[in-house]
């Protein structure tokens, strides 16, 4: 993998967990070293160096998209509950 989309899954002692790519390979990073005001669910750009991720930003536009569609299963699931 040497660049791609992943989302931050968690944070840990000072390190954010980011699962990238299809096989959700598992990338540990400073939180430090993350955009500003970013938080667990946000999507990150990034490219690969030396096995870290690197040059990341925040996709503001695929975070919006995958929390609607997180709402839209949950709103879903609500309402199979209610009937």
């Amino acid at each position: 993998m040497n660049g791609g989309r992943g989302v931050i899954d968690r944070f840990e002692d000072g390190i954010a967990v980011v699962l990238a790519g299809e096989d959700e390979e598992e990338f540990l990073v400073p939180v430090r070293d993350l955009p500003q005001g970013a938080v667990p669910g946000d999507w990150l750009a990034f490219i690969v160096e030396k096995g870290r991720l690197r040059a990341l930003s925040v996709d503001r536009e695929l975070t919006a998209r995958r929390r609607a569609l997180v709402q839209e299963q949950r709103d879903r699931l609500k309402r199979r509950r209610q009937d």
